[in-house]
């Protein structure tokens, strides 16, 4: 199972709380910086050691989680700005009815 987007990354980060997760699917896209992301096949050991250093290094967490809260605030997750954009994509789609029949 490949997660198509993983929403819940945007939700911890909005509370500056990095992300360590899969490289798998959508999640680096939902992640961007505010993460560390492994292969979801990675060994054990990986998966640990890079828990430890996030929890252990306080600069290290810090930057982190700066950059989750940069993720988890950019524009394209506004709902505003998506209601735009579904509005926008909806009017072309309209106006291209419009021009060429409904089987446009």
């Amino acid at each position: 199972w490949e997660e198509a987007y993983g929403r819940v990354i945007n939700e911890a980060q909005i509370s500056g709380i990095p992300a360590l997760a899969s490289t798998q699917g959508g999640i680096p896209e939902a992640a961007l910086d505010g993460a560390v992301l492994l292969p979801a096949d990675a060994d054990t050991s990986i998966w640990t050691n890079a828990l430890c250093e996030i929890w252990d290094d306080a600069n290290l967490y810090a930057k982190l989680s700066q950059k989750a809260v940069e993720s988890a605030n950019r524009i394209e997750l506004d709902p505003d700005y998506q209601i735009s954009q579904h509005e926008q994509i909806l009017e072309r789609v309209r106006t291209d009815q419009a021009k060429f029949g409904a089987d446009a």
